[in-house]
This record gives structure tokens, sequence and C-alpha cells, in this order.
């Protein structure tokens, strides 16, 4: 149609209209040309938030993995440096004080690290008696999670991630990721092989202990026991260090990647280490209102993350906007899901107890409230003994691996710092619900 027009103005040479009309082509074609750009745009960011997240995920698991291992070798440090104060003339070393791995020394890392815990640990140490020898000599390695970050490169879409920044922090974050699996693989783990072997000769064992003033008499009159412990002191001051410089370098990351997910955590020293006060709202949105083929996923506690319980029986209510939250997210595609601490008292069974729960909640909710939508939540989780309890994580890690997928996002939502703070750990983006101002705090978008 277009194409005559342009024809016949050519033709009665009508140079005006044959100017308007391709005009009107060339706008039609840039339009549509921006459009598809747009698209295409908005989907690389889509995929881009896809990709932090799962490598978020991926760094949380390895600083719960390092936290594990630091501990574990600075106790191995603390019972090797008691052994040699009470064997041993020539007393302890510290043999890599001013070793610089990745910008981090062995002393400035346990100065900062632990601090006053030193002396708990020390304290700790004293108490102990037949496990000394095997303290001394295992050794707790970790496994880094490098899956998504692997997938990433290997998929060629490291140019999806707009901030060379940290595109290059997390290239540096696998090599000394890389270098720590192989110190552990090539030294530590034969080294504590060869331990094991020279403490079988003189009747040693890890896995058995020894009376400790028998265990002091038999490494005092043995200098290749003493040698062994020495060089086992100093290969774990060296793994100390790595892991040290791994967690550092792990816990930069998540910063970075959080705030390119517009996660802001104000983290505070506790007996936990950590406080946690996060707020998920920001352009790129992670609860979208808008989603299509919608696999994430949304878990809650329910006693006041969802339901107000504490104003006692028969007075229990809604959290402001809960009813109507929960009914947006449905609406959007979210997924639902419970996480609750109820007492195992309440039944022998999940169907027992979940029968208990909703006749509780139903015969404690003010008359004059709609009932709990039970029917939104595709999977509700209950503690099956005392144990299970949160923030103990095994109620989180079997919502976790029930929902988690390659392409989706599993969100928690409670009150209790704690919880929060056990669910990040396993890996769910995780927020902290309160209310203020008749308000309540769910993760909404702008």
């Amino acid at each position: 149609m277009l194409l005559r027009r342009i024809t016949k103005h050519v033709k009665d040479q009508n140079w005006f209209a044959v100017v308007i009309d391709f005009t009107i082509v060339v706008v039609g074609v840039f339009i549509g040309i921006q459009v598809a750009n747009w698209n295409d745009e908005q989907g690389d960011r889509h995929r881009e938030t896809l990709i932090l997240q799962n490598i978020a995920n991926d760094i949380r698991s390895d600083i719960a993995s390092y936290e594990v291992a630091i501990d574990g070798a600075y106790a191995k440090i603390i019972v090797i440096n008691h052994i040699l104060k009470n064997t041993s003339l020539l007393g302890t070393n510290n043999f890599i004080a001013h070793a610089n791995i990745d910008g981090v020394k062995y002393e400035e890392f346990v100065d900062a690290y632990f601090g006053d815990l030193t002396k708990e640990f020390e304290d700790r140490v004293e108490s102990l008696d037949g496990e000394l020898w095997g303290v001394s000599v295992l050794v707790g390695n970790v496994q880094p999670s490098t899956t998504a970050f692997d997938a990433l490169a290997s998929g060629g879409e490291l140019g999806l991630l707009r901030d060379d920044g940290l595109v290059k922090d997390l290239q540096n974050y696998r090599y000394l990721t890389k270098s720590l699996v192989k110190a552990q693989d090539v030294t530590f783990r034969p080294a504590r092989g060869t331990a094991i072997e020279i403490g079988l000769e003189y009747g040693l064992t890890p896995y058995h202990g020894t009376d400790k003033a028998e265990f002091f008499s038999v490494v005092s009159d043995n200098p290749k026991l003493l040698a062994t412990l020495r060089t086992q002191l100093g290969w774990a001051q060296g793994h100390l260090t790595m892991l040290g410089a791994a967690h550092i370098s792990a816990t930069s990351l998540l910063e970075q990647i959080e705030l390119q997910l517009g996660i802001t955590t104000t983290a505070t020293s506790s007996d936990s280490g950590t406080s946690v006060d996060e707020v998920h709202k920001d352009q790129s949105c992670f609860l979208s209102t808008n989603v299509s083929n919608n696999n994430d996923w949304v878990f809650f506690d329910l006693g006041n993350t969802l339901v107000d319980t504490t104003q006692g029986e028969k007075k229990f209510s809604y959290l402001p906007g809960a009813l109507n939250y929960l009914a947006m997210l449905k609406k959007s595609g979210y997924k639902l899901g419970l996480i609750s601490n109820i007492p195992v008292s309440w039944g022998n069974n999940f169907d027992e107890r979940l029968f208990v729960l909703k006749a509780n909640v139903k015969s404690n909710l003010n008359s004059n409230l709609t009932d709990f939508p039970w029917h939104d939540f595709e999977l509700i989780i209950l503690p099956n003994t005392a144990e299970d309890y949160k923030p103990n994580p095994s109620m989180f890690l079997k919502a976790y691996n029930a929902s988690k997928k390659s392409n989706n996002i599993v969100y928690f939502q409670g009150e209790n710092e704690a919880e929060v703070l056990a669910a990040t750990k396993v890996g769910f983006v995780s927020h902290q619900v309160k209310v203020e101002n008749d308000k309540t705090s769910y993760i909404i978008c702008k």
C-alpha cells in the first residue's frame, strides 16, 4: 500500500508527499528497531539478575563452608600449640606470620576474625583429653561452589554483566578458589595422610583417644612426632590464611552482587556474627507484578509474619496488608510456601500436625476476619522433631531443595532475624518483615 503511494507520488512528481512517505517508512523502521532493542535489553537484564542471584547463592554457600573450615583450622593450630607447650623445650612457632596470600596476612586475619574468641578456643582446648592427636592431624577442606560462574563463563555470557569491575573480581575469586582447592588436594590432604601414618608407628590414631598424660609422654620422647606436629602447624597456618583470603574475597563479592541486585544489608557485630536488615526495592524489582511463566517461589513464616499472634488466644489477626499481598503474589504467578515452627506434639505425622495448625489458626482468629487462605500455598514445611525448629537449617533446606530450579529465585520472608540469616545461608533471598506505622515491610515493587 505504502509502496504504491510512493510510486504514484513519484510519477506525479509530488515530491513533498514522497518525502513524507519516506519519513514514515524511516521512522517506522527506527521505532521497530528501538522496540526490538528494548525487548532484548529487558531480556538481558532479567537474565543478568538470574545469573547474579545464582552466583550469590553459590558464594553464600562458600562463606558458610569457609567459616566452618576456618574454625576447624584455628582449633587445630591452638591444639598443636598446646601440645608443643607441654612437650617441647623449643616451644611453639609462628611459621608464616608475615606470609601474604592475596593481601591477607596470618596474624592480621586471626586478630580481625577471632579477636577475643582466641581465649575461648584456648580454654576449650584445656578441657580436651583423648582428642588431641585427632584434632592435630585431621583437616577440614572446602569445595567452593563454582557451578553458576563456570556455566556463565562456558556459555559465553560474561558480557551480560555490565559491571566490568565485578567481572574482574569474579575471575580473581575463581582463581583464588582454584589455588585453595589445589593446595588442599596437593599439599594438605597428603600431609594429613603422612601424619596419620607416622602416628600409627607410635600407637596413635586420630579415631581413638589416648590419655592426655600418656600422649604428652609419647610425643616428648619422639622427635619424629614433634617434627610432624610442627609441620602440621605450618600447614594449618597456611591453610587458615588461604581460607581467610577466600572468605574476605567472597564476602566482598557478595556485597557487590547484592548492591547490583538492590539488596541493602546492614551488618553489625553480634553473637551470631551478623545482623541483617534487607530491603528489596529498586528499578530491577525482584518481585515483579508483570511476570510471565513465573517459576519463582516466595516462602513465609506464619506467626507474626502473616498472622499476628501477639494479642493471645481468640485475638489473632492479620498483619497489615498481608492478605492483599498474598493475593497480589498469587495473581502475578508466584508459587507460595510456608515454613512454620509448631509444636511437634500436635500430631504423629505431617497431616495430623497440619490439621491441628489449621484448626488452631481458625479458632483463634478474630471472628470478623476471613479464614486464612491455606489453598494458596503449594508447599508447607513443618518440623518432624524439636531439632528441626528454625533457625536450624533443616526445614529451610527441605523447602529450598523442593523449589529451587536453575532458572528461578526462591525468597523467604520472616520477622525473626536469626531465621532470616539462616535462610540466607541456605540460599534464599531473605527479607526481615517489620511493621511500622501500620504498614508491613514485605518485599514489594515500586
